[in-house]
């Protein structure tokens, strides 16, 4: 499959489509209600980290199903 995993960018893509469409109807929903930045640039960087390796495979770290 390479380094690219089409199958890892269909899943983050049909994961994201509730809060894609929970976002863009009410716009109020996703406030920050905690103060503490480290742990919610720590939050973020899992997030983001989680999807992007779903989508982009490092060599010699994944297996071939």
């Amino acid at each position: 499959m390479g380094w690219f995993n089409y199958y890892g960018l269909i899943a983050v893509a049909i994961i994201m489509i509730p809060n894609i469409v929970s976002a863009a109807t009410d716009k109020g929903l996703f406030e920050n209600r905690f103060d503490n930045k480290v742990i919610l640039v720590l939050e973020q960087i899992g997030r983001y980290g989680c999807m992007a390796f779903m989508i982009f495979n490092i060599p010699y770290f994944y297996f071939d199903f």
